[in-house]
């Protein structure tokens, strides 16, 4: 496989005229005896050709004036923040709810994979798990582990 990715960097090497003499007559003889790779590099120089023909082209003159329009117009929407000396712009209230979303979701998957995690490890049920999370687990929850169950 990795001799693949550097026949491919040899070919889009030569196409650029980037390539070592050496780099070139060792792609040349891989070209002759692999007929596979002959076909990629052939493509590879069309599609070369064909990006050579596009013309450029310029962004109209009045872009950076529709954005700031844009923004502008977006604004209300917006308030800006400074935090460490710089104003950055935050959504005013729907981050704060959506941060709260994702760390509580984060905190589900943490104590899930802690679980999953611990039984492998363990090779046991509940009680084993239980007992990794020390004094964290709730009364309620401890006494619905049945004796028989712990160690």
């Amino acid at each position: 496989m990795q001799d693949d990715r550097e026949l491919l960097e040899r070919m889009h090497a030569e196409i650029d005229g980037a390539n070592a003499p050496d780099d070139s007559a060792r792609l040349r003889d891989e070209l002759l005896s692999n007929p596979a790779a002959r076909a990629t590099f052939e493509e590879l120089r069309r599609l070369d050709d064909l990006l050579r023909g596009v013309e450029s082209a310029r962004p109209p003159d009045d872009l950076a004036a529709r954005i700031e329009r844009e923004v502008r117009r977006a604004a209300p929407a917006w308030r800006g923040v400074r935090e460490a000396g710089r104003a950055r712009l935050v959504p005013a209230r729907r981050v704060r709810l959506g941060y709260a979303w994702a760390l509580a979701a984060g905190i589900v998957l943490g104590v899930a994979l802690h679980v999953v995690v611990a039984d492998r490890e363990t090779g046991g049920g509940a009680s084993d798990v239980a007992a990794t999370m020390g004094g964290a687990v709730v009364p309620e929850i401890a006494a619905t582990i049945a004796p028989s169950e712990v160690d």
